[in-house]
């Protein structure tokens, strides 16, 4: 899919299977329509040039903000796209959930603010953020997934001791 820009998925379409445009390096603009009710794992890592994904407004499960795709049901952030151009994302209030590599190979990442009420930060969710600085772990997450932060060199992880994440040791 090395030549696959732009896409606009149509209405009917169900499922976005786990993989589907996985290492779609020039894709920049995904379209999801009203119809999904269901994104498997993996299904935009890789596409390096993804700069936003946009879902439809009457679509019931997922919605997105600025780009960055996020499930309604389980108050979880889903993706931040690979290619995203800002430098600081701000976590919206309501948000629970950071999921599995949510916002993995940011490469323009600076900074993340996640607010109290975050609970669960998932499996390599800022893997690879090379220039990611700053990261405030507030005192609500109580789960923090294995090699959360990983390949990230330039970041310092902020944290209330006395909150810190199950299996912090291992992070």
């Amino acid at each position: 899919c090395d030549r696959l820009y732009d896409i606009s998925l149509g209405n009917g379409i169900e499922a976005i299977g786990s993989g589907a445009f996985s290492n779609c390096g020039s894709i920049d603009y995904i379209n999801i329509p009203a119809s999904v009710i269901y994104i498997g794992d993996y299904a935009f890592d890789g596409c390096s040039e993804l700069e936003r994904i946009v879902v439809d407004v009457n679509n019931s499960r997922y919605y997105s903000v600025d780009g960055v795709l996020f499930d309604r049901e389980e108050s979880a952030i889903i993706r931040c796209p690979e290619g995203y151009a800002e430098s600081v994302v701000a976590i919206p209030e309501g948000i629970a959930r950071i999921e599995y590599g949510a916002f993995s190979r940011c490469s323009n990442l600076t900074e993340v603010v996640i607010p109290v009420g975050v609970y669960y930060i998932g499996q390599q969710a800022f893997w690879g953020c090379a220039n990611l600085i700053s990261v405030n772990i507030p005192e609500t997450v109580d789960s923090m997934l294995s090699n959360a932060f990983v390949e990230c060199p330039n970041l310092t992880v902020y944290c209330d001791f006395e909150a810190r994440p199950y299996n912090w040791e291992e992070n």
